[in-house]
């Protein structure tokens, strides 16, 4: 009597089924050349198959289930890249996880940085970062750094440029497996024309969710010197934010790792006073900490090292000289500043702009030890700043201060 079994089977990439079929009889056999289907580099997972849903009664049910991984070599992403990727694999059952990988060459002389976010606010994918490319069996190894994209988060690996590692291996995968699968962006570049040994540097910047997702800078910083570091949101419905790596704690950091962050609502200036526990070059990245509803921000960034030739602890107010503010800040038709004298003594404050072009006298004369208060009006004082963003500097014989401000439309 013919065996009349119907024997169901399936083939499924990633636990994602591409396949299904049923054959009659004790020898299942039947045309399984489908496809093609595309398979990103990385770490995949091909299963096979037989019986699933568990219809046909059989004495050993464990080898009707068939797992073969293999890794097809990461294609290459170029530097400033930024495109939309599908949901990454799930991780999967095999002995390492799948995922979708990348490989960035980048630049010894610079630092680096590779930021992801997902499309969706209810996805959350995993960013991890290798530094070596075995073979296909073997595949990536040597893991820098791990990070979780969620919320619509920029989330980052940023590696310092005295790191060694000439090739970069970005792979998203997904955790979670389960709810929503959209896409993601991910974003590679450098800080090329962003790194700076002086002890005054400022740039400006325009982060956008088809651009770029995230800058990083190096700055060269001296281990307990007083350093004063500014973000300033000029346009775009984004909010900003940064995070300062300290070179003693490794070369490659992730995002969260910072020795100091801040973020900046509206069109706020915010200012962090840093004091750095190791001489070196400092990474530190610019981005947009969530993208739900915001499509690009252009920001203001500048760091500051504080000249202070009184030489005494930052939180005396008597021996050392200190400028704060203005107030409000950005400002319409005014402002005050506050300004700590170690000593009575001649002090100027000027207003310049970005380019550091003098472009009047906010205050000039004598004051005494202690605090004062400094009032302007940008209608009277003999010079008016248009709309714009500038530096006030507080000048005490060879010690020099400086903040940064905005003039908005009155």
């Amino acid at each position: 009597m013919p065996d009349t079994t119907v024997w169901q089977f399936a083939f499924a990439v990633d636990d994602q089924q591409v396949f299904a079929d049923s054959a009659v009889g004790g020898s299942v056999t039947g045309n399984m050349n489908v496809g093609p289907f595309r398979v990103e580099g990385g770490w995949h997972t091909l299963t096979g198959l037989l019986d699933p849903k568990g219809l046909v009664p059989e004495f050993l049910e464990s080898n009707n289930r068939v797992d073969l991984q293999w890794l097809w070599y990461p294609p290459s992403v170029s530097r400033q890249s930024n495109a939309v990727h599908g949901a990454p694999p799930r991780i999967g059952h095999g002995p390492r996880s799948n995922c979708e990988a990348f490989l960035f060459s980048r630049d010894l002389r610079y630092a680096w940085i590779v930021a992801a976010a997902a499309e969706s606010p209810l996805d959350a994918y995993d960013l991890a970062c290798y530094v070596d490319y075995v073979g296909p069996t073997q595949g990536l190894e040597n893991l820098a750094k791990r990070t979780t994209l969620k919320d619509c988060n920029t989330s980052f690996v940023v590696g310092g440029f005295r790191d060694d590692n000439t090739s970069i291996y970005p792979a998203l995968s997904d955790s979670a497996q389960n709810g929503p699968r959209g896409g993601y962006r991910l974003y590679t570049d450098d800080d090329r024309g962003r790194q700076s040994d002086e002890p005054r540097a400022t740039w400006d910047g325009l982060l956008s969710r088809g651009g770029a997702l995230a800058h990083v800078y190096e700055a060269y910083f001296s281990a307990g010197a007083h350093y004063h570091l500014e973000l300033a949101r000029l346009g775009g419905n984004g909010v900003a934010a940064f995070e300062v790596f300290d070179p003693n704690t490794g070369l490659v950091h992730a995002a969260g790792e910072g020795v100091a962050s801040m973020s900046v609502e509206g069109t706020a200036v915010d200012s962090l006073e840093y004091v750095p526990s190791v001489t070196g070059w400092h990474s530190i990245v610019v981005y947009v900490p969530r993208w739900m509803g915001a499509d690009s921000v252009h920001y203001g960034f500048a760091w500051t090292r504080d000249q202070n030739i009184v030489g005494a602890g930052l939180d005396d107010p008597v021996r050392v000289n200190e400028l704060a503010g203005p107030f409000p800040n950005p400002l319409f038709n005014g402002c005050r500043f506050i300004v700590r004298m170690a000593r009575t003594g001649e002090a100027s404050l000027t207003a310049y702009d970005l380019s550091g072009r003098k472009c009047g006298t906010i205050w000039s004369g004598q004051l005494p030890a202690g605090r004062n208060t400094i009032t302007w009006s940008n209608s009277r004082g003999g010079f008016r700043l248009a709309p714009g963003v500038y530096w006030a500097a507080l000048q005490v014989q060879r010690w020099e201060s400086r903040r940064r401000f905005v003039v908005l439309s009155p």
